[in-house]
């Protein structure tokens, strides 16, 4: 059973309830939250080695019900005061000041209690309003309709947020105005697993007024105070997003690319679409095309490589701590990528995992097959992208092939899928056709690729399931060598 909400705000309002921790603690201890138990039964004090040492758990759960239902009591009672005193507000002052002031013309704002910092929630509840100042606000924002959603993802370990992230995230958001919807990225040593759609669930939507009070409501659908059509939608708007956080990262990584093999930037997203061997881009798709001018103006601007930046549409208002707004991004918290650096690859010899990430965040792990020691280790980068790198779909080494730093090894797809995950080839790294399709259509030719012995990466398969979730831009033509044959130590 999860613990109530009036227990939870009953904690956070009054910290030195040493009953109250007790409790809940107990509720933690029942879901298998050994850590925020332990920190409750600490806050409880002697309550908790009185309880334990002299009371049996059926005398404990009878108690602990009794004493919600007085929490219930006493939230009531603390609400009617509220209510009690706002009326008397407005009373003395239809006494006290003229009619120009009255209470039709006033606005004053409700401000509750923080959340006490110690509390192992830090605040993540939703805020009732109840006066009739808060109803009255909930009506007019009823009536202007409800503001698009703004993403942006947040750590989880064991599919819960972190007090920390938690924490931090309030913090931020205490001088903004802004409402956020957080979606869990499951961390996994210094990593955040983005993974795929269905990996990144709705975890709470955060409100803040700008003046310092942040309140938030969970959006797990046992907990969440909202329809199934509400949260169905809000998933589809986190599956766009997630599909054009992909389509910049492979955009910025392409971009990045040529400016750093040409010395310039493309102008156009036909300069990276050309046939093999200037096909920077392996697939394109029309939110690309449309996307491409803000990303080659946000990567100019964040190289101080514009022109003339301050005068540039695609951009935006800029901050000198925010950095540049994109248009396209106004649905993200921060108005730019989420994603914020270049693709790279590290492959894991000894999980036989290949892990594509943007910095700390993993976009993909996939399932490779290796060579043992024959696959050597080091730092290398795509030399070649090639099509049908054996002249046919069903060569040996597939429909895909990305040579490494001009050498005999190679990343490449296979027509045995039963050596993946084993140590089966002659040094090359062997992927299904899906996984090499699809990391073939994301990285441009000059990715950083380390092969590592051994690494700290995730051992879990990091791929979409299902065809339709893949990055799968359409093709772009022109990709094959008709010079040459691949023979990667063949």
């Amino acid at each position: 059973m999860r613990m109530p909400h009036d227990l939870k705000s009953y904690v956070q309002k009054h910290p030195d309830n040493q009953m109250a921790w007790y409790l809940l603690g107990k509720d933690y201890e029942r879901s298998g939250q050994t850590a925020k138990a332990n920190y409750c039964f600490e806050r409880s004090g002697g309550v908790y080695e009185a309880f334990e040492h002299s009371k049996a758990p059926a005398q404990v759960w009878i108690e602990y019900q009794h004493k919600l239902i007085q929490l219930e009591q006493q939230r009531k009672k603390q609400q009617f005061k509220r209510r009690s005193a706002a009326i008397m507000l407005w009373l003395l002052l239809l006494g006290i000041v003229p009619s120009a002031m009255a209470p039709d013309a006033m606005n004053i704002d409700v401000v509750t209690e923080p959340a006490d910092e110690s509390s192992p929630e830090q605040g993540l509840e939703s805020i009732d309003y109840t006066d009739e100042q808060g109803a009255a606000h909930e009506s007019e924002a009823d009536e202007a309709g409800p503001e698009p959603p703004v993403f942006t993802g947040i750590p989880l370990i064991n599919d819960e947020i972190t007090d920390e992230a938690a924490g931090r995230m309030m913090n931020q958001l205490r001088h903004t105005e802004a409402t956020i919807i957080t979606l869990g990225l499951e961390q996994e040593n210094e990593f955040l697993l983005w993974g795929t759609s269905p990996a990144r669930p709705l975890m709470y939507q955060f409100r803040s007024n700008g003046e310092g009070e942040v309140t938030s409501q969970s959006l797990l659908p046992e907990w969440c105070k909202c329809t199934s059509d509400d949260l169905k939608g809000l998933s589809a708007s986190a599956i766009e997003w997630g599909q054009k956080e992909e389509q910049a990262i492979a955009l910025r990584s392409a971009i990045t690319a040529y400016k750093q093999l040409n010395g310039v930037y493309p102008e156009r997203i036909e300069q990276l679409m050309k046939p093999f061997p200037n096909n920077h881009i392996g697939g394109v798709s029309s939110p690309m095309r449309e996307l491409y001018p803000e990303m080659l103006g946000y990567i100019q601007s964040l190289a101080g490589d514009y022109r003339d930046s301050e005068s540039d549409p695609t951009i935006g208002e800029r901050s000198s701590e925010d950095g540049p707004l994109l248009p396209s991004f106004e649905d993200t918290y921060g108005g730019e990528p989420y994603m914020k650096e270049a693709l790279s690859i590290i492959v894991n010899k000894e999980t036989h995992r290949l892990t594509l990430l943007s910095g700390s965040i993993v976009l993909r792990n996939y399932e490779v097959g290796l060579g043992g020691n024959k696959t050597p280790e080091g730092d290398f980068v795509i030399s070649d992208k090639v099509v049908n790198p054996n002249g046919r779909s069903d060569g040996e080494f597939g429909t895909r092939g990305m040579q490494l730093s001009d050498t005999d090894y190679a990343i490449h797809g296979t027509n045995d899928p039963g050596s993946i995950g084993l140590d089966e080839s002659l040094g090359c790294i062997r992927m299904h056709q899906e996984d090499v399709e699809e990391l073939f259509a994301l990285v441009p030719p000059g990715t950083q690729v380390t092969i590592k012995d051994s690494a700290n990466t995730p051992t879990q398969i990091i791929a979409p399931e299902q065809a339709g979730e893949r990055f799968q831009p359409e093709l772009v033509p022109g990709q094959t060598n008709p010079d040459k044959i691949y023979h990667w130590l063949n």
